[in-house]
């Protein structure tokens, strides 16, 4: 009997990547976490939030940061994964800024807004992502 091992790799056998499909999905979870939050402002108050900007651009630049290193060090990661962290965590954020808003959390005189502190423990998130990728450099070990 003779056993038969396979030794070629995804890379060998020059399989696609879909990072392109991933940056798209990335960029479609950024505009509908932004739309969500406009939604909400504009649910609230009838206009468009100050900070939607602001919002959008940090969403944006941290999926954009995880992108660029999964495409650098994990190529053949699943294209599903980041597009779909970005959009909950965008979703998210939406909803603790609504909740923010409330007139009753307002009132209260120890209140102080979470979802600028959500947006800092995303970063956080998202830097150890970044350090794993950077250290872990076969997953099958």
């Amino acid at each position: 009997m003779s056993v038969v091992t396979n030794t070629t790799t995804i890379g060998a056998i020059d399989a696609p990547s879909r990072r392109n499909t991933e940056l798209a999905l990335v960029i479609f979870a950024v505009a509908i976490s932004v739309f969500a939050y406009a939604n909400v402002g504009l649910a609230l108050n009838g206009e468009l939030p100050s900070g939607m900007l602001g919002y959008g651009a940090g969403l944006a630049l941290l999926g954009g940061v995880a992108h660029l290193v999964v495409r650098r060090f994990a190529k053949y990661a699943d294209p599903l994964l980041l597009p779909l962290a970005t959009l909950l965590n965008g979703l998210g954020l939406a909803l603790i800024w609504r909740l923010d808003q409330s007139e009753r959390l307002l009132a209260h005189p120890s209140f102080a807004p979470a979802a600028s502190k959500q947006l800092i423990f995303s970063a956080m998130g998202v830097a150890l992502f970044v350090g794993v990728l950077l250290l872990l450099k076969d997953h099958r070990i």
